[in-house]
This record gives C-alpha cells, sequence and structure tokens, in this order.
C-alpha cells in the first residue's frame, strides 16, 4: 500500500469532493489550494511552495492526471482529475488514518468522505484495515519473495536487491502496511537472517543461508 502524507491525502480527498460532474469529474489545483491550505500545519513557512510539492508528488505518481475541462488528455498543468489509481490510495489510507476530520469541512467533503465509506464497504464487504500478519508467516513469505527476485536476477548474470523495492513489493502484494514490513524486516536483520550492505547510500539485501 501506498502511504501518504495527512496532506497528500487530504489533498485527494478534496479533488474527489469539489470536482464537477459538468466538468468531467476535473478540478483546477488552485480550488484545491484554496480548501488545503488553510489544513495546512502552520508551522510550514511556505505554505504554497507545499501544496505545489504535494500536487507534483501527486501527478508523478499517477494518483492525478492533468486533463482539460471536457476530461481530454493535456499536458497544460492546472487541471486535473483523480485517477483510479488515485482513488483505491484515497481509500486505503482512509481506511486507516488516525487523523480527525471536522464538520466544518462543509457538506461537499462529509459527502466525499461517505462516498469513501461505502466505497470501502462496497468492495471488501466491511472497512479496510491493513492485514495483521503474524511474524512466522511474514518470514516465511518474505523470504520466498526474496528468492524469488534473486531466481529472476540470476538469470539476467548479476543479483542486485535493493531493500526499499524487496519491502515496497512485499506490502503491495500482501496488503500490509510498509511500515509493518519495515519492522519485520528489521527482526529478519536482528536474527541474523539477512545482511543489509550500503553502497552508494542505497540498502543491498542477502539472505544468510
Amino acid at each position: 500500500m501506498m502511504e501518504l502524507t495527512q496532506g497528500q491525502m487530504k489533498y485527494l480527498l478534496y479533488t474527489k469532493a469539489y470536482a464537477k460532474a459538468e466538468e468531467a469529474e476535473t478540478v483546477t489545483n488552485g480550488m484545491v489550494k484554496s480548501h488545503l491550505i488553510r489544513d495546512l500545519s502552520p508551522e510550514i513557512s511556505d505554505l504554497g511552495a507545499e501544496v505545489s510539492k504535494i500536487y507534483n508528488f501527486l501527478l508523478d505518481n499517477l494518483l492525478i492526471t492533468l486533463a482539460t475541462k471536457d476530461g481530454s488528455p493535456t499536458k497544460k498543468k492546472g487541471r486535473f482529475f483523480l485517477t483510479e489509481k488515485g482513488n483505491q490510495v484515497l481509500l486505503q489510507n482512509l481506511a486507516q488514518t488516525e487523523y480527525k476530520f471536522i464538520s466544518t469541512k462543509g457538506y461537499k467533503v462529509l459527502n466525499a468522505l461517505l462516498g469513501c465509506i461505502q466505497e470501502i464497504s462496497k468492495i471488501h464487504g466491511q472497512v479496510v484495515t491493513s492485514k495483521a500478519m503474524i511474524w512466522n508467516e511474514f518470514q516465511k513469505k518474505f523470504k520466498e519473495l526474496y528468492f524469488e527476485e534473486r531466481r529472476e536476477q540470476e538469470g539476467c548474470g548479476v543479483v542486485t536487491i535493493y531493500k526499499n523495492d524487496l519491502c515496497q513489493k512485499f506490502a503491495e502484494q500482501n496488503s500490509i502496511s510498509l511500515k509493518d514490513v519495515e519492522q519485520h524486516f528489521e527482526m529478519l536483520k536482528n536474527n541474523g537472517e539477512i545482511l543489509v550492505v550500503t553502497e552508494k547510500n542505497v540498502e543491498l539485501v542477502q539472505w544468510i543461508e
């Protein structure tokens, strides 16, 4: 699961809330920014820059995509819509957030939240939460994934298994939070089952046999 910051999550929620059906479910960055900027921490010195950073992150990760008012693709920044991937990531993060929303956000945001809850319930039958994975299950599945990756790379002649890529892939395949994967990973390392080597500021993983 892709874990979002509170700012990124709220940006997607406001996108869902303020997108207009008559404008092909699109919304402008300026519209979302005007609502989000009031929610960001007052400790942030440049709120405009922070919103721009969030906007670019969501674009780069294909959670939103640029579009014209009629929904046609465009390279011009400004107007966009929430992608299917963005909607799924939003639902997953809302299901696990500890953020406390308040009613003063207005009916559009509350309706969007209600819609998200209904979507989660419809797809999964209940509110989705990250699966708790017992240690033995994690150990077995993580080892299987490691050797699967190693076999694929051995076919190419070079084995370079990156810790971040391996953990991210495991989290996505098993519907477990990246934070939980990292915690279990540290246990593997502390138990001497894996060796982590840092090369050029990148962590490489080797299973100790």
